[in-house]
């Protein structure tokens, strides 16, 4: 078992299962609704980002459940890609590397032109989305249980310069 499945099953191991509380949303039908919600509370709470990593080069992340949303909304790869400001290309990217990451197809894509093309997110799309999303609620309810304490300390509306920088190792020179 790799390091990442280890991790994984760890990290399952020790999420609370009790039912989320005000957190419980329809992703599929409101994909916003969990971040705006938490944006909107009073005080700042902890907002929780995650990937899960079935194995090498397969991994789920944010930004794939987003484009699965947005694909399951419109019916369109390119609409999605417009709704969540990323180039066609990058859109088709994600889809083809989710769809090669399992076994089953997990987007329909169909080729453009005369007479359209389209996208569709298959049972097997809406099964993993809503998984992600579930676990996503659970984890949300505990980091806010678990850092309660620590959210009244926090800078509400803080012009910091955010998260930290995200520093890709392909892209670093070696050093000599």
């Amino acid at each position: 078992m790799s390091w990442h499945s280890r991790a994984a099953l760890c990290l399952l191991e020790h999420i609370d299962t009790s039912p989320p509380g005000k957190l419980q949303v329809d992703p599929l039908a409101d994909p916003h609704a969990l971040r705006s919600e938490l944006r909107a509370d009073v005080v700042a709470t902890p907002l929780v980002r995650f990937r899960i990593d079935f194995g090498t080069r397969c991994c789920v992340g944010p930004g794939k459940i987003a484009l699965l949303e947005a694909i399951h909304r419109t019916g369109s790869l390119s609409q999605a890609a417009r709704d969540l400001h990323m180039s066609y290309r990058r859109a088709w990217q994600l889809a083809s590397s989710l769809n090669a990451s399992f076994r089953v197809t997990i987007v329909s894509m169909n080729r453009g032109g005369h007479g359209g093309g389209g996208a569709q997110v298959t049972s097997a799309g809406r099964e993993l989305t809503r998984h992600y999303r579930t676990f996503e609620q659970h984890i949300q309810a505990r980091a806010e249980r678990a850092f309660r304490a620590l959210s009244g300390k926090a800078r509400k509306g803080s012009q910091s310069a955010g998260a930290a920088p995200i520093i890709r190792l392909s892209g670093r020179r070696a050093t000599p």
